[in-house]
């Protein structure tokens, strides 16, 4: 303005150099204040995605098993992968439009101050902006939630398609899955589609806004102009401030669709955050660190489900301190269940489980866990070196103790001959190179390495060979009046090494006593 209006006039060449100092100046800063804004910007969103990432993850370890087993690992890590669209918002362009949209206020002002009625312009487009963007929001929202969920799907897709290749191929079902990942591909692409043609649509509107913007004011400033009722120099201001006005309210409005992603990844994250945690979900009032390892089942009920059939129905059963207990019975009994149960994993519908007299429901769930050692059916092996996977049981213990324990179980040989011994790298596809017996015994001794009061062992051992039977057999009763056992197996071998045995049909207990009386029994009953 000051250049049309008083340098060119006057032909001062000193004027112009004073503006073109000042406007040198005053770019300068605003450089350096970008500069400072993107710094900051990076800053926020890296410690943000930090954030997010570990508070998530947390949250994910501290929910109860049921919440976790509710949804497929790839629907869950679809999820996760969502919310990264809460980062992208804070260092998106979203930001920089609400850092600028105090200005919009000021920058009016001046437009009213400089040309009057042609503020007018800007503030009907705003208002068309708004309008439109009201409009287009339900079905945007729609379109968002529908990507999302086609995405999610996909991924699950995926992921279960990388868990399951070997058993894809030995079917050699790979067409029929190619056709099943062409129709979600189909899916999910047709909702992107109609996600980025409304967003298209809407990045139309808001350039042909700005150019109308644009059109308007220079058509009615002219028309000021002629009326001498501004000069050029304010026609030429007023223009640059409309520009100023309307493009942080154009971002906003292309932003839309990131919006409404963050929104509902927002929303999907508060959700998850507010999941009722296994700590808070017990009153505490049991503060001790370790337990005696007396086990205890009164009436216990319980089912996966609520439409599901009862997988335990008043089961009672008792293991003293240092005992052993056996259980068995046929597929389906409730055998699996009990162990879960005992470790905590799962909460029964009706009766008490109780350690040390104690429901487990009032006790401390990591205190818990660091005292019972649970072996499962599954070998469950991590990526890393065998003594890593060995030292999740007991961090600290030292390489001597791991050659001990895994002398008692009869692998330390196995071990030795492997490339690196103990540093031999398992887990993901190269875990399943090793038998399953040695895989069970890497499991025992994991769970031996804890030194726990209270081992539960499902079919811990279906898979020894005779040597390795003898040495399991072995250390299981060197165990007796030392570490509480409870101990699911078929074996009788194995059965006739505890002090008690149970046996569960259908959920219930249908025969309790000492092993040589219930096998006979139970093989007298079942012959």
């Amino acid at each position: 303005m000051a250049l049309y209006d008083h340098v060119i006039p006057a032909q001062s060449t000193r004027m112009l150099g004073a503006l073109a100092a000042g406007v040198a100046i005053a770019f300068a800063i605003e450089l350096g204040l970008r500069l400072l804004r993107a710094q900051m910007l990076a800053y926020l969103g890296a410690r943000l995605e930090n954030l997010i990432a570990t508070g998530t993850f947390g949250q994910l370890l501290r929910l109860p098993a049921p919440l976790l087993e509710s949804a497929a690992v790839g629907t869950q890590a679809a999820r996760l992968k969502e919310f990264d669209s809460i980062r992208d918002l804070v260092t998106g362009p979203m930001v920089s439009v609400g850092l600028e949209l105090p200005f919009v206020a000021l920058f009016l002002a001046v437009i009213a101050w400089l040309g009057g009625p042609l503020a007018y312009i800007p503030l009907a487009l705003i208002a068309l902006y708004a309008a439109i963007g009201a409009a287009a929001l339900p079905a945007l929202q729609r379109g968002v939630a529908a990507a999302a969920k086609a995405r999610a799907q996909r991924h699950a897709f995926n992921v279960e398609m990388m868990t399951n290749a070997r058993a894809i191929k030995q079917l050699a079902v790979e067409g029929i899955w190619l056709a099943r990942y062409r129709a979600l591909s189909a899916e999910a692409s047709f909702a992107h589609f109609r996600t980025a043609q409304l967003s298209f649509l809407l990045q139309t509107l808001a350039q042909a806004i700005m150019m109308g913007a644009g059109i308007a004011t220079i058509v009615f400033g002219t028309l000021r102009v002629m009326a001498h009722d501004m000069s050029i120099g304010a026609l030429i201001a007023v223009m640059a401030l409309v520009w100023r006005v309307l493009s942080p309210l154009q971002n906003l409005f292309l932003a839309l669709t990131r919006f409404e992603q963050a929104k509902q990844s927002v929303g999907q994250l508060d959700q998850l955050m507010r999941m009722p945690t296994e700590e808070r979900a017990r009153p505490p009032t049991r503060v001790a660190q370790t337990i005696g390892g007396a086990l205890s089942f009164e009436r216990v009920s319980f089912r996966y489900r609520p439409d599901a059939e009862p997988a335990l129905l008043g089961v009672s059963l008792r293991a003293a301190p240092g005992s052993l207990l056996g259980i068995t019975g046929g597929n389906g009994a409730g055998k699996s269940t009990v162990l879960a149960l005992a470790a905590g994993l799962y909460r029964p519908q009706a009766g008490i489980v109780a350690i040390d007299g104690v429901d487990i429901r009032q006790m401390d769930s990591a205190m818990l866990r660091r005292n019972i050692a649970y072996v499962a059916q599954d070998c469950h092996m991590f990526h890393g070196s065998i003594a890593q996977n060995l030292r999740l049981g007991h961090p600290t213990a030292s390489d001597r103790e791991l050659e001990a324990i895994c002398a008692d179980l009869g692998i330390l040989d196995q071990i030795r001959t492997l490339p690196d011994g103990l540093e031999t790298r398992i887990g993901d596809q190269r875990v399943e190179q090793l038998n399953v017996g040695f895989k069970q015994r890497l499991s025992i001794a994991r769970a031996l390495l804890r030194r726990p009061a209270l081992l539960l062992l499902d079919e811990a051992a279906r898979a020894l060979d005779f040597d390795g039977d003898k040495a399991f057999a072995r250390l299981i009763a060197g165990l007796r009046g030392k570490t509480t056992v409870v101990m699911v197996s078929h074996r009788p071998s194995h059965l006739k090494l505890c002090d008690r045995l149970v046996v569960l049909a259908a959920g219930t207990v249908v025969r309790a006593g000492k092993p040589a009386d219930v096998l006979g029994d139970w093989k007298g009953a079942t012959a």
